[in-house]
Formats: structure tokens, sequence, C-alpha cells
């Protein structure tokens, strides 16, 4: 018996071992030669923080898609208050609102599900509002400096076809580091809802 439980036990070690080892080579792949070098993650509230590397390693796989240059910031990510309709929202200085700081908030609704065992799924959610951050910079020659930014069309941007392509791929990232295809279901989904949702406001 005891002999049966050693050599479970050293299973179980090999197996999460050769896990470890198949994340570590898609990063090498997959990720940014840049990045492998950088441990300035982006800062996220706990418990998202915990992973925090990998939303930075698909951050420099976005930027390298977008040709966006290497100095541009991470946007601030912030617990706040929104619209009892919003979960999460990305917020920008305009033309009506100029005071706005340029960051990305996080509902404390939305806090409440990560720390509840549903943090892969916001941290989905903030990879959501990364993309609109990029666009919304590629869109004013990467200044992130602007005292106002034009308003986007979400409705349209929502089910634009690369903006669908670049939020899924966030997918790849975490099924690689916990091969959860829970968490890459709800992240496809909650991208083909809000394309969904924005058509149901269009019509």
């Amino acid at each position: 018996m005891f002999r049966l439980n050693l050599k479970f036990e050293m299973s179980a070690k090999l197996l999460k071992q050769i896990r470890n080892l198949g994340f570590l080579i898609f990063l090498l792949l997959e990720a940014p030669s840049a990045v492998m070098a950088n441990d300035n993650f982006i800062p996220l509230p706990s418990p998202l923080n915990k992973d925090a590397d990998i939303l930075t390693y698909y951050w420099d796989w976005l930027t390298e898609e977008l040709n966006a240059p290497l100095n541009i910031p991470y946007p601030s990510i912030k617990v706040g208050d929104l619209p009892a309709n919003k979960l999460m929202g990305l917020m920008f200085p305009t033309f009506n609102n100029p005071q706005t700081p340029l960051e990305i908030i996080i509902s404390k609704r939305e806090m409440n599900r990560s720390e509840n065992g549903f943090d892969l799924e916001v941290l989905g959610n903030v990879a959501h509002e990364i993309v609109h951050y990029l666009l919304l910079l590629s869109d004013h020659n990467w200044d992130h400096t602007q005292l106002e930014f034009m308003l986007r069309n979400n409705a349209k941007e929502h089910c634009d076809p690369e903006f669908m392509r670049l939020v899924r791929h966030f997918g790849t990232f975490v099924w690689n580091a916990y091969h959860s295809n829970y968490t890459v279901r709800a992240i496809n989904q909650t991208v083909s809802r809000s394309c969904w949702e924005e058509g149901q406001i269009l019509n």
C-alpha cells in the first residue's frame, strides 16, 4: 500500500512537472521574446494579481499584433463604482467629460465574483477592456497623453471580427496555464454576447 501511494505521488508530481514544462514551451513559442526577460507585470487588484503574468504575456502578444510602439504604458486598472448594467469599462477623457482619467474600472460586483472563484473569467473581461484600450490608442497615434479622445462606436467594435479574434485569443493563454475549458468557453461566450447585446441596441 505504501509503495502504491508513493507511486501515485510520484506520478502526480511528474504530471505537474510535465504541465509546467508545457506552459513554459508555450510561452517560449507564443510570447514575444521581450516579455521573457520582463518581470514588470501589469498591476492588478487582488486576487487578480496572482495571474498578472498571464495577462502581461497576452499584453505583449497584443502589442505585437497591433504594431504598437514599445513604450506604450499599461492602463491603470482600478476597482470603482459603475452603473448597475456595467461590470467593467474603459474610461477616457472626451470633449464633454475632459476630467475623466484614462483607466479601466472594475465594478465592486465583478471583484466579488473574482473573490468567489471566478477570477479567471473576470481576468478575461479585463483582457477585453485592454483590447479596447489599445484600439483607442491606435486611433490616436498611440498618444496616451491626449486631453481628449474621440468617442468610439462600441456597437461596431464588439462585432468586428478582428476585435473578437484578439479578445478570444486570451483564452489560449488561460488554457495553456490552467487547461480550463470552462474558462475558455466563458471568454468566448462573453465575446459573442457583447456583440449580440450591442446588436440589440442598434436594432
